[in-house]
């Protein structure tokens, strides 16, 4: 159970956070912007609302939320009024002190600008791989999604193929691998965006964790840990990231851009 006195430490201990709370709620922001606060519960249409400490609401990113939600409905949930809005609704009898400190990371990261976040991650560095693969190890496993899944989902997407990248199955598109499958392991590593996957290490490491590969980080995947529409999702999101940018690159190329001139000259023809 986490109290509202250990809500308000975790807070103070990330960068410029404001605690702008009053006796009745809850409320943080850093930079003037708001990243968690109290709950306005409605009781009847039309009625007051009223302030609920037990339950906080807290900035997530957009194509997290689902993930988060379906994760445990016991600790998380939502209503009407947050629909379509990047946030979660946190039962803070349900959660442990460790996961809402990642929760507020999270959303604080989801407000801070990019240089005071740079500094944060300068004082905070990542776990390590062998340090992330002994965490995982030590939590135990449950079986949700399996490598299998993570095939069926690669090659229903559209000009998906699967090939052999150093004796390992792996699935790419036209530029480029954005998915490695270790089936001894029931591990796949994808590649999505870095925002989305430096989320995922800091709220669910037993997930989730970094790999390594020179200077570049991928998002390394316990599947017995995931369940399979959450991969389906990240399978999509991975195959978007790797494919998307350059459709829209070279179709950007092939737009004329008419000159002001020549363009009242041809109107007047």
């Amino acid at each position: 159970m986490v109290s509202v006195a250990t809500v308000r430490r975790i807070v103070s201990s990330l960068p410029e956070s404001e605690d702008r709370s009053v006796p009745a709620s809850l409320s943080f922001c850093v930079r003037g912007k708001g990243y968690a606060w109290t709950w306005q519960e409605r009781i009847e249409p039309g009625r007051l609302l009223r302030p609920r400490l037990d339950v906080l609401a807290v900035r997530c990113l957009a194509e997290e939320k689902d993930a988060i939600l379906s994760s445990d409905p016991e600790k998380f949930f939502t209503e009407d009024h947050y629909k379509g809005f990047p946030a979660v609704l946190v039962r803070l009898k349900k959660v442990g002190e460790k996961e809402m400190r990642a929760l507020l990371t999270a959303a604080w990261r989801c407000r801070a600008p990019r240089t005071l976040i740079s500094a944060f991650d300068g004082r905070s560095p990542r776990r390590t791989h062998a340090e992330g693969r002994r965490q995982s190890a030590k939590s135990g496993a449950v079986g949700m999604s399996t490598c299998n899944d993570v095939r069926t989902c690669a090659l229903a997407l559209e000009g998906v193929r699967e090939v052999d990248h150093w004796g390992r199955p792996a699935f790419r598109t036209r530029r480029r691998i954005f998915i490695t499958l270790r089936p001894d392991e029931e591990r796949a590593m994808l590649h999505i965006r870095e925002d989305h996957q430096d989320l995922l290490f800091e709220m669910r490491p037993e997930s989730f964790e970094p790999l390594h590969w020179g200077k570049v980080t991928r998002c390394f995947v316990n599947l017995k840990k995931v369940p399979k529409k959450e991969i389906a999702a990240l399978v999509h999101e991975a195959w978007e990231y790797a494919d998307g940018a350059t459709g829209r690159k070279n179709s950007a190329k092939t737009v004329r851009k008419v000159p002001a001139r020549k363009a009242g000259r041809a109107k007047l023809r």
